[in-house]
């Protein structure tokens, strides 16, 4: 049977009404930011580009239907995979990268592996916090002189993060959809606000400007359900990335774009497991975030040792270090503690040398400085869900629903992490983190 036209046009239609945008200066939620950012130019598994002994988990190479397998990358198979996989993956034995990556700044070796997952989504597909101020802006407004690579008409399509003001982790998801939005002729509009409530009066401003997509977080779902449900009943399509895969689909979005929280989580546990650790402690920096409960849980699930919660306010960065300062002197048996949020390592290793603790300090996602400090051998390791893709793939794939009818994920999630990276990948990193695509 013929597939049923998608678009702005053909929601119009099948609604019996046109939708009229208001002006895009209508107000937003007091204390809220809603910015319109013009457009700039031109399965699951834990993967690591690093040699190390194989557990003897069966693992396997990354494949998408029509590509070769990418040389190099090695993943295995972690606890959640029971429960979630991705239909493109093939099993074969675990194998090891090959050796160190050259120096003349390509990639190679363990720099195949850094790339691979970003690659090869790239090749398949064919090809956040705000900044703020007006220099930002208008650094924006310079790259977007590009033309795009599409003649499809201008649709508008909004991202709705919980993130809070200053978190460069939500600023490499903003810049890879912004890069997708140039390419694809998107009228691409970024907000966010860490609190639930606030947040939700955000996608109903977007919802009430008529947008032809729609892009949100899950960190706090219960806050979120209705407003995506009424988004989806209005005949928007959505798309949900980075937290809260496990109610995407029950509340009427296309696809969810990020990592498995709970398989991230198992992939730390073997890490400190390899390094003979005992106890760890798991900093919480937001209470309330279904992702981070997820993560922690992993760790509790692979780690053979014991794991303690530590909740800290993640606003409050004087305050978190006190907090994990006290914790690491009081109970000496601390051998390593993960940080949840790449912002808080440092705080973390500058908090173990002020306790007198010798904890190995590992994180989740990663930024310029926490490359440095994996380089500088102060941090032991870090898991990347590569932000650039969760922002790049959930706009251009509502460019292609609406222009084709095409998902990605087969009612799965689409998979960007984890991936475990060390010192050995911090030169290959360096480049990316500088220009904030990593």
């Amino acid at each position: 049977m013929p597939v049923e036209p998608r678009g702005p046009e053909a929601r119009q239609r099948r609604s019996g009404s046109h939708r009229t945008s208001p002006p895009l200066n209508a107000p937003a939620p007091a204390g809220a930011v809603l910015t319109q950012v013009p457009a700039r130019g031109p399965g699951g598994g834990y993967l690591t580009g690093r040699r190390r002994p194989s557990s003897g988990r069966a693992g396997g190479q990354i494949r998408t239907e029509g590509q070769e397998p990418v040389a190099g990358v090695k993943w295995f198979r972690g606890r959640a995979n029971s429960r979630r996989t991705q239909s493109t993956r093939t099993h074969s034995r675990r194998t090891h990268t090959g050796g160190a990556g050259g120096g003349s700044g390509r990639p190679g070796g363990r720099r195949s592996a850094v790339l691979a997952v970003g690659l090869v989504l790239t090749l398949a597909l064919s090809a956040c916090s705000s900044t703020g101020g007006k220099r930002a802006e208008e650094e924006r407004a310079r790259g977007a002189a590009g033309p795009a690579a599409v003649d499809t008409p201008r649709w508008k399509i909004a991202m709705v993060t919980h993130s809070g003001e200053g978190d460069t982790f939500w600023d490499i998801v903003r810049s890879g959809a912004e890069q997708a939005a140039a390419k694809d002729n998107i009228e691409f509009l970024y907000s966010h606000d860490k609190e639930a409530g606030k947040q939700a009066q955000l996608v109903q401003a977007a919802i009430d400007q008529g947008v032809d997509g729609l892009v949100v977080t899950l960190a706090k779902p219960d806050a979120m359900k209705a407003v995506v449900e009424k988004a989806v009943r209005a005949g928007i399509p959505v798309v949900t990335i980075n937290s809260g895969q496990d109610r995407s689909k029950d509340y009427g979005a296309l696809a969810h774009i990020g990592q498995d929280e709970v398989t991230a989580g198992e992939a730390v546990g073997e890490e400190l497991n390899e390094r003979g650790l005992t106890k760890a402690l798991c900093v919480l920096h937001e209470q309330g975030n279904v992702g981070h409960e997820e993560r922690c849980r992993g760790v509790r699930a692979t780690f053979d040792g014991t794991v303690d919660n530590l909740y800290v306010d993640g606003t409050n960065m004087p305050a978190v270090e006190s907090s994990l300062e006290a914790k690491l002197q009081s109970d000496e048996k601390v051998d390593s503690v993960v940080t949840l949020g790449a912002p808080f390592a440092a705080t973390a290793v500058k908090a173990a040398k002020q306790a007198g603790s010798k904890a190995q300090v590992s994180t989740f996602d990663l930024n310029a400085q926490v490359v440095r400090a994996l380089k500088d051998g102060e941090l032991t390791f870090a898991v990347d869900q590569q932000p650039y893709l969760q922002g790049y793939q959930a706009v251009d794939l509502l460019w292609l629903y609406n222009y084709n009818a095409t998902m990605l994920g087969g009612g799965q999630p689409v998979l960007t992490g984890p991936q475990v990276l060390t010192g050995d990948d911090a030169e290959a990193l360096e480049e990316y983190t500088r220009r904030g695509t990593r």
